[in-house]
């Protein structure tokens, strides 16, 4: 039965609506993106990498409005998120250059945060499932390959 649905789903909402019975991420390239970098809390001193990544995005993109902010996904895990991006290639850029900056992540050590680029609609999903390691796998699955 929801095969049927889903095969005959013509139309964004009633997708959507499937998705969210079924804790699903949608992968949906045109929309608005966000770069996230996700932690547990002690790892990183949040402020000093907010610092950074603001001192980054004012070097190399001065003139595009991006804004810093950090989020409590859940008692453990801390996310700093970049927005926004007005598409998927777009963030993309972004997470090219930035996961490589030295002067982002200097002193840091690779297991203790990951990157990754997001949605704003999947963002809200990941928001309310606290899913962040099903979001990476639909992550690598949609955005690395």
């Amino acid at each position: 039965r929801l095969l049927d649905l889903i095969a005959s789903a013509k139309n964004k909402a009633v997708k959507d609506t499937l998705a969210q019975n079924n804790k699903a991420y949608l992968l949906r390239p045109d929309t608005v993106h966000y770069y996230v970098i996700a932690f547990d809390k002690g790892k990183l001193e949040i402020n000093m990498v907010k610092s950074r990544v603001s001192d980054h995005n004012t070097k190399l993109y001065g003139s595009t409005p991006l804004s810093v902010q950090n989020f409590a996904m859940d008692t453990a895990t801390q996310l700093l998120v970049v927005r926004e991006f007005p598409d998927k290639d777009q963030a993309y850029d972004y997470f090219s250059v930035v996961e490589g900056s030295e002067e982002v992540f200097k002193n840091i050590r690779s297991d203790h945060y990951t990157q990754f680029l997001i949605s704003a609609d999947n963002f809200g999903r990941l928001s309310e499932w606290k899913d962040l390691k099903g979001y990476l796998k639909f992550f690598e699955d949609n955005y690395l390959r």
